[in-house]
């Protein structure tokens, strides 16, 4: 039985992914009120407030008047801001008055 338990184990932590949160990390949270099982939604950001155990968060959400909630870490994902990216054009004003260089014979 021991022996059986010991394969198991190394089976499943072959492709285990060990995660680990710190207080104030911004989190997403798997979403249970999803209309289909294969169309997962997230929910957040949240932010970390408290680690109760190993596996086990107290999530916090700007704007919740339900206060703090504890999630299982296998809910969790961590939050990436992405940059945005601000494209910025200068539009000489000699160029906006030559149009016949912006417009051009286009077959239809």
């Amino acid at each position: 039985m021991e022996e059986v338990r010991e394969k198991r184990k190394k089976w499943y932590d072959k492709n285990a992914i060990k995660r680990e949160f710190q207080q104030g990390d911004a989190v997403l949270v798997l979403s249970l009120n999803q209309p289909h099982m294969l169309a997962p939604q997230w929910k957040g950001p949240g932010k970390i407030e408290k680690r109760l155990s190993e596996t086990n968060y107290v999530v916090t959400f700007d704007g919740n008047q339900e206060g703090n909630k504890v999630y299982h870490i296998n809910m969790l994902k961590p939050y990436h801001r992405i940059h945005e990216l601000l494209n910025s054009v200068l539009v000489d004003t000699e160029e906006i008055t030559q149009s016949s260089e912006l417009e051009e014979d286009f077959p239809y």
